[in-house]
């Protein structure tokens, strides 16, 4: 697997856990350890997220264009393989 596979598997897992621990906060709100649990993901997703934008360009349209130009259109998309 090559490192933009993993980068992206990686974002993929974390992501997931931040979204499952989300939905279990939803009707377990004082979980301590849920809330804990969701803060490492998604700090992980934050720090993956950056990884990948640093090596391989724009994950999201939304975090395009913070240079001099429109970035988004200038590397194959993410879901290219």
């Amino acid at each position: 697997m090559n490192d933009k596979n993993r980068l992206l598997t990686e974002l993929s897992a974390a992501s997931f856990a931040v979204i499952e621990a989300g939905l279990y906060l939803d009707t377990h709100p004082n979980d301590r350890t849920a809330l804990e649990y969701k803060k490492q993901y998604s700090e992980a997703t934050d720090r993956l997220r950056a990884q990948y934008e640093q090596s391989f360009g724009p994950l999201f349209m939304e975090t395009s264009g913070s240079g001099d130009c429109w970035e988004w259109t200038q590397t194959p998309w993410p879901w290219v393989v």
